[in-house]
């Protein structure tokens, strides 16, 4: 079981909510969830990070922009 330390928010455009939740522990090195919600279909996107830096939220960021279309 984890405690997620902080989350972060933020309104990607008029169809899409962005959140990054950082995990005090979780298995396998993962320390972070990265969650896309698309406001129109309510679908939800789930991506681990094992760092939280820009490059790592920016490529899976990509990566669900890719699985959406």
């Amino acid at each position: 079981m984890s405690a997620f330390a902080a989350t972060a928010s933020v309104l990607l455009s008029s169809r899409t909510t962005v959140s990054v939740a950082v995990a005090l522990h979780m298995e396998g090195g993962v320390c972070a969830l990265l969650s896309v919600i698309c406001v129109y279909s309510r679908y939800l996107f789930l991506r681990p990070l094992k760092l939280v830096d820009a490059e790592a939220v920016g490529e899976a960021l990509m990566d669900v922009i890719l699985d959406m279309g």
